[in-house]
Protein backbone atom coordinates (compact mmCIF):
# COMPACT_ATOMS: atom_id res chain seq x y z
CA UNK A 1 0.00 0.00 0.00
CA UNK A 2 2.80 2.39 0.65
CA UNK A 3 4.54 2.27 -2.67
CA UNK A 4 1.17 3.29 -4.10
CA UNK A 5 1.51 6.68 -2.65
CA UNK A 6 4.25 9.02 -3.84
CA UNK A 7 5.43 10.77 -0.42
CA UNK A 8 5.68 9.23 3.30
CA UNK A 9 6.64 10.38 6.58
CA UNK A 10 8.28 8.53 9.08
CA UNK A 11 8.13 10.08 12.46
CA UNK A 12 10.30 8.14 15.12
CA UNK A 13 9.07 9.30 18.60
CA UNK A 14 11.42 9.78 22.26
CA UNK A 15 10.25 11.44 25.11
CA UNK A 16 11.39 14.88 24.23
CA UNK A 17 12.87 14.47 20.77
CA UNK A 18 11.53 13.64 17.19
CA UNK A 19 13.52 12.40 14.37
CA UNK A 20 11.59 12.30 10.68
CA UNK A 21 12.56 12.09 7.42
CA UNK A 22 10.12 12.79 4.39
CA UNK A 23 10.33 10.71 1.55
CA UNK A 24 9.05 12.32 -1.67
CA UNK A 25 8.48 9.62 -3.94
CA UNK A 26 8.63 6.28 -2.89
CA UNK A 27 8.44 4.44 -6.36
CA UNK A 28 11.70 5.69 -7.15
CA UNK A 29 13.65 5.72 -3.79
CA UNK A 30 17.24 4.53 -4.26
CA UNK A 31 19.87 4.00 -2.34
CA UNK A 32 22.02 6.94 -3.40
CA UNK A 33 18.70 9.51 -3.26
CA UNK A 34 18.02 9.03 0.83
CA UNK A 35 16.43 11.72 2.75
CA UNK A 36 18.16 13.24 5.24
CA UNK A 37 17.11 12.69 8.81
CA UNK A 38 15.68 15.99 10.78
CA UNK A 39 15.35 16.28 14.44
CA UNK A 40 12.34 18.05 16.49
CA UNK A 41 12.49 18.98 20.28
CA UNK A 42 9.58 19.06 22.22
CA UNK A 43 8.19 18.99 25.56
CA UNK A 44 4.04 18.89 25.05
CA UNK A 45 1.77 18.03 22.07
CA UNK A 46 1.77 21.59 21.26
CA UNK A 47 5.13 21.61 20.02
CA UNK A 48 3.69 18.72 17.90
CA UNK A 49 0.93 20.67 16.73
CA UNK A 50 3.45 22.96 15.28
CA UNK A 51 5.62 20.90 13.70
CA UNK A 52 2.74 19.52 12.01
CA UNK A 53 1.66 22.75 10.66
CA UNK A 54 5.00 23.85 9.44
CA UNK A 55 5.71 20.26 7.39
CA UNK A 56 2.48 19.86 6.12
CA UNK A 57 3.45 23.01 4.19
CA UNK A 58 6.12 21.57 2.71
CA UNK A 59 5.17 18.34 1.77
CA UNK A 60 2.28 17.00 -1.07
CA UNK A 61 -0.93 16.96 0.27
CA UNK A 62 -2.20 13.53 0.46
CA UNK A 63 1.48 12.59 1.91
CA UNK A 64 0.79 9.27 4.79
CA UNK A 65 2.65 9.19 8.05
CA UNK A 66 3.91 6.23 10.09
CA UNK A 67 4.43 6.90 13.59
CA UNK A 68 7.59 4.77 15.07
CA UNK A 69 6.94 4.62 18.95
CA UNK A 70 9.79 5.10 21.58
CA UNK A 71 10.18 1.62 23.28
CA UNK A 72 9.93 3.67 27.13
CA UNK A 73 6.21 4.08 25.99
CA UNK A 74 5.63 0.14 25.26
CA UNK A 75 4.66 -2.54 27.69
CA UNK A 76 5.80 -5.99 26.33
CA UNK A 77 4.91 -9.54 27.69
CA UNK A 78 4.42 -13.06 26.49
CA UNK A 79 1.28 -14.72 26.34
CA UNK A 80 0.52 -18.81 25.87
CA UNK A 81 -2.00 -19.51 22.92
CA UNK A 82 -4.68 -22.71 24.21
CA UNK A 83 -4.20 -26.02 22.65
CA UNK A 84 -7.21 -25.38 20.53
CA UNK A 85 -6.45 -23.68 17.24
CA UNK A 86 -8.22 -20.39 17.30
CA UNK A 87 -9.84 -18.25 14.53
CA UNK A 88 -8.00 -14.44 14.29
CA UNK A 89 -11.56 -12.61 15.76
CA UNK A 90 -10.90 -15.66 18.63
CA UNK A 91 -7.18 -14.53 19.10
CA UNK A 92 -8.36 -10.75 19.71
CA UNK A 93 -10.86 -11.57 21.66
CA UNK A 94 -7.93 -14.08 24.09
CA UNK A 95 -6.16 -11.50 24.20
CA UNK A 96 -8.33 -8.52 24.92
CA UNK A 97 -9.59 -10.77 27.66
CA UNK A 98 -6.04 -11.50 29.08
CA UNK A 99 -4.94 -7.87 29.06
CA UNK A 100 -5.64 -7.26 32.85
CA UNK A 101 -4.10 -10.37 33.97
CA UNK A 102 -0.76 -10.09 31.97
CA UNK A 103 -0.77 -5.99 32.91
CA UNK A 104 -3.06 -5.02 35.29
CA UNK A 105 -4.51 -2.64 33.52
CA UNK A 106 -7.99 -1.87 31.79
CA UNK A 107 -8.34 -3.08 28.28
CA UNK A 108 -10.46 0.67 27.95
CA UNK A 109 -7.26 2.20 29.15
CA UNK A 110 -4.42 0.97 26.45
CA UNK A 111 -4.01 0.31 23.27
CA UNK A 112 -2.62 -3.45 21.92
CA UNK A 113 -1.33 -5.50 19.51
CA UNK A 114 0.36 -8.62 19.00
CA UNK A 115 3.48 -10.54 17.03
CA UNK A 116 3.99 -14.54 16.59
CA UNK A 117 7.04 -15.65 18.71
CA UNK A 118 9.04 -17.55 15.91
CA UNK A 119 11.02 -19.56 18.92
CA UNK A 120 7.57 -20.92 20.24
CA UNK A 121 4.44 -21.57 18.04
CA UNK A 122 1.87 -21.74 20.81
CA UNK A 123 2.84 -18.12 22.37
CA UNK A 124 3.33 -14.47 21.53
CA UNK A 125 4.01 -11.05 22.04
CA UNK A 126 1.62 -8.92 23.24
CA UNK A 127 2.69 -4.95 23.25
CA UNK A 128 0.08 -2.35 24.98
CA UNK A 129 0.29 1.56 25.08
CA UNK A 130 -1.19 4.46 27.11
CA UNK A 131 -4.81 4.57 24.90
CA UNK A 132 -4.73 8.58 25.74
CA UNK A 133 -1.75 9.00 24.28
CA UNK A 134 -2.53 7.35 21.04
CA UNK A 135 -5.19 9.18 20.69
CA UNK A 136 -3.82 12.51 21.24
CA UNK A 137 -1.39 11.65 18.59
CA UNK A 138 -4.70 10.45 16.44
CA UNK A 139 -6.24 13.83 16.88
CA UNK A 140 -3.49 16.15 15.76
CA UNK A 141 -3.40 14.34 12.50
CA UNK A 142 -7.28 14.19 12.40
CA UNK A 143 -6.78 18.10 13.01
CA UNK A 144 -4.81 18.62 9.79
CA UNK A 145 -7.06 16.17 7.75
CA UNK A 146 -3.53 13.60 6.69
CA UNK A 147 -3.36 10.08 6.90
CA UNK A 148 -2.02 7.75 9.64
CA UNK A 149 -0.61 4.20 8.35
CA UNK A 150 1.13 3.04 11.32
CA UNK A 151 1.64 3.91 14.98
CA UNK A 152 3.32 1.13 16.90
CA UNK A 153 7.04 -0.36 17.11
CA UNK A 154 9.45 -3.40 16.50
CA UNK A 155 8.27 -6.61 19.13
CA UNK A 156 10.70 -9.10 18.33
CA UNK A 157 10.78 -10.60 15.08
CA UNK A 158 7.55 -8.45 13.66
CA UNK A 159 6.01 -4.86 14.01
CA UNK A 160 2.93 -4.34 16.35
CA UNK A 161 0.38 -1.68 15.07
CA UNK A 162 -1.58 -0.18 17.80
CA UNK A 163 -4.12 1.08 15.11
CA UNK A 164 -7.31 -1.11 14.60
CA UNK A 165 -6.04 -2.40 11.45
CA UNK A 166 -7.18 -5.87 12.88
CA UNK A 167 -10.51 -5.23 13.45
CA UNK A 168 -10.29 -3.56 9.87
CA UNK A 169 -8.95 -6.64 8.40
CA UNK A 170 -11.67 -8.63 10.38
CA UNK A 171 -14.42 -6.46 9.13
CA UNK A 172 -13.23 -6.59 5.53
CA UNK A 173 -13.33 -10.56 5.62
CA UNK A 174 -17.02 -10.30 6.93
CA UNK A 175 -17.90 -7.91 3.95
CA UNK A 176 -15.52 -10.62 1.46
CA UNK A 177 -18.35 -13.21 2.56
CA UNK A 178 -21.41 -11.05 3.52
CA UNK A 179 -20.74 -10.39 -0.64
CA UNK A 180 -20.31 -14.22 -1.00
CA UNK A 181 -23.04 -15.47 0.29
CA UNK A 182 -25.75 -12.18 -1.19
CA UNK A 183 -24.07 -13.36 -4.30
CA UNK A 184 -24.75 -17.14 -4.01
CA UNK A 185 -28.35 -16.04 -2.60
CA UNK A 186 -28.94 -13.81 -5.33
CA UNK A 187 -27.90 -17.27 -8.19
CA UNK A 188 -29.96 -18.67 -6.14
CA UNK A 189 -33.12 -16.57 -6.02
CA UNK A 190 -32.18 -16.25 -10.02
CA UNK A 191 -32.09 -20.06 -10.86
CA UNK A 192 -35.27 -20.50 -8.56
CA UNK A 193 -37.39 -17.56 -10.27
CA UNK A 194 -35.85 -19.55 -13.45
CA UNK A 195 -37.28 -23.04 -12.03
CA UNK A 196 -40.66 -21.47 -11.21
CA UNK A 197 -40.95 -19.96 -14.07
CA UNK A 198 -40.59 -23.14 -15.88
CA UNK A 199 -42.69 -24.95 -14.01
CA UNK A 200 -45.45 -22.13 -14.09
CA UNK A 201 -45.38 -22.57 -18.13
CA UNK A 202 -45.58 -26.71 -17.79
CA UNK A 203 -48.70 -25.92 -15.57
CA UNK A 204 -50.12 -23.49 -17.63
CA UNK A 205 -49.73 -25.59 -21.01
CA UNK A 206 -51.17 -28.74 -18.80
CA UNK A 207 -53.85 -26.82 -17.58
CA UNK A 208 -54.87 -25.77 -21.01
CA UNK A 209 -54.59 -29.10 -22.28
CA UNK A 210 -57.07 -30.64 -19.49
CA UNK A 211 -59.63 -27.85 -20.11
CA UNK A 212 -59.39 -28.82 -24.05
CA UNK A 213 -59.92 -32.50 -23.03
CA UNK A 214 -62.69 -31.26 -20.20
CA UNK A 215 -64.36 -29.11 -23.45
CA UNK A 216 -64.04 -32.21 -25.79
CA UNK A 217 -65.68 -34.46 -22.91
CA UNK A 218 -68.82 -31.94 -22.30
CA UNK A 219 -69.25 -31.98 -25.94
CA UNK A 220 -68.93 -36.01 -26.38
CA UNK A 221 -71.78 -36.05 -23.21
CA UNK A 222 -73.94 -33.54 -24.79
CA UNK A 223 -73.74 -35.43 -28.51
CA UNK A 224 -74.34 -38.48 -26.12
CA UNK A 225 -77.12 -37.27 -24.50
CA UNK A 226 -78.79 -36.07 -27.55
CA UNK A 227 -78.24 -39.57 -29.55
CA UNK A 228 -80.74 -41.49 -30.01
CA UNK A 229 -80.45 -45.21 -30.92
CA UNK A 230 -82.42 -46.63 -33.93
CA UNK A 231 -82.38 -50.76 -32.93
CA UNK A 232 -83.68 -53.06 -34.87
CA UNK A 233 -86.76 -55.75 -34.34
CA UNK A 234 -84.50 -58.34 -33.23
CA UNK A 235 -82.71 -56.39 -30.55
CA UNK A 236 -85.68 -54.76 -28.87
CA UNK A 237 -87.13 -58.57 -28.68
CA UNK A 238 -84.06 -59.76 -27.12
CA UNK A 239 -84.07 -56.87 -24.33
CA UNK A 240 -87.44 -57.31 -23.38
CA UNK A 241 -87.35 -60.94 -23.42
CA UNK A 242 -84.27 -60.78 -20.88
CA UNK A 243 -86.05 -58.26 -18.87
CA UNK A 244 -89.27 -60.79 -18.51
CA UNK A 245 -87.31 -64.06 -17.99
CA UNK A 246 -85.72 -62.20 -15.63
CA UNK A 247 -88.24 -60.93 -13.42
CA UNK A 248 -90.62 -64.17 -13.87
CA UNK A 249 -87.94 -66.79 -12.91
CA UNK A 250 -88.36 -68.70 -10.01
CA UNK A 251 -85.68 -68.95 -7.56
CA UNK A 252 -86.34 -72.80 -7.72
CA UNK A 253 -85.12 -72.78 -11.77
CA UNK A 254 -82.10 -71.93 -13.25
CA UNK A 255 -81.40 -71.44 -16.93
CA UNK A 256 -79.19 -73.13 -18.55
CA UNK A 257 -79.41 -71.58 -22.58
CA UNK A 258 -80.98 -68.91 -24.32
CA UNK A 259 -81.70 -68.73 -28.22
CA UNK A 260 -83.16 -66.19 -30.14
CA UNK A 261 -84.98 -66.73 -33.33
CA UNK A 262 -87.20 -64.16 -35.09
CA UNK A 263 -90.63 -64.35 -32.86
CA UNK A 264 -89.01 -67.31 -31.36
CA UNK A 265 -87.06 -67.76 -28.18
CA UNK A 266 -85.81 -71.43 -26.72
CA UNK A 267 -84.73 -71.60 -23.33
CA UNK A 268 -83.17 -75.03 -21.24
CA UNK A 269 -82.93 -74.74 -18.13
CA UNK A 270 -82.87 -77.15 -14.69
CA UNK A 271 -85.31 -77.53 -11.20
CA UNK A 272 -86.31 -79.79 -8.16
CA UNK A 273 -89.89 -79.51 -8.95
CA UNK A 274 -92.28 -80.29 -12.10
CA UNK A 275 -94.71 -77.78 -10.50
CA UNK A 276 -92.44 -75.07 -10.63
CA UNK A 277 -91.70 -75.33 -14.29
CA UNK A 278 -96.01 -75.41 -15.28
CA UNK A 279 -95.84 -72.08 -13.11
CA UNK A 280 -93.21 -70.72 -14.73
CA UNK A 281 -94.74 -71.69 -18.22
CA UNK A 282 -97.98 -70.16 -17.59
CA UNK A 283 -96.87 -66.91 -15.88
CA UNK A 284 -95.06 -66.37 -19.34
CA UNK A 285 -98.56 -67.32 -21.19
CA UNK A 286 -100.16 -64.58 -19.68
CA UNK A 287 -97.77 -61.66 -20.46
CA UNK A 288 -99.14 -59.32 -22.97
CA UNK A 289 -96.03 -59.58 -25.31
CA UNK A 290 -96.26 -63.58 -25.54
CA UNK A 291 -98.42 -64.89 -28.05
CA UNK A 292 -97.63 -68.48 -26.34
CA UNK A 293 -95.22 -70.57 -24.07
CA UNK A 294 -94.82 -74.80 -23.80
CA UNK A 295 -92.57 -76.93 -22.26
CA UNK A 296 -91.44 -79.17 -25.35
CA UNK A 297 -89.59 -81.74 -22.86
CA UNK A 298 -88.65 -82.80 -19.28
CA UNK A 299 -85.92 -84.80 -18.48
CA UNK A 300 -84.82 -86.26 -15.24
CA UNK A 301 -80.89 -85.89 -14.83
CA UNK A 302 -79.93 -87.65 -11.29
CA UNK A 303 -81.75 -85.34 -8.65
CA UNK A 304 -82.79 -82.60 -10.95
CA UNK A 305 -84.97 -82.05 -14.01
CA UNK A 306 -83.91 -80.43 -17.24
CA UNK A 307 -86.62 -79.14 -19.71
CA UNK A 308 -87.22 -77.15 -22.74
CA UNK A 309 -89.47 -74.66 -23.43
CA UNK A 310 -90.39 -72.85 -26.54
CA UNK A 311 -91.34 -69.16 -26.25
CA UNK A 312 -93.38 -67.70 -29.53
CA UNK A 313 -93.44 -63.28 -29.60
CA UNK A 314 -96.26 -61.33 -30.07
CA UNK A 315 -94.96 -59.38 -33.28
CA UNK A 316 -94.80 -55.43 -33.21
Amino acid sequence: MMLMNKSLVIIYIAPTILRYKVIKSVRHLSNTNQPVWNEYSYQNMTDIDLLMSDLLQNIPRYTQFELHLDSSYLQIKSLDLPDEKLKLHEVILYVEASIYKLFQLSVKNVCFDYVDCLEKPKQIMVAICDHQYVNDWLDIFAKYNVAVTFIGSDVGSGKVNFLPWRVQQQKKQRLQLTIIVVSFIGIFCCLFCYWWIQAQNKLDYYSSQVSQQQNLQQKLIQKLSNYLPNPSLSQVQIQQSLELISDQLPDAIWLQSFTYALHTITLTGHSFSYVEITNFNEQLSQHISINRSQVNSVATNANQLLFEMDIKLNEQ
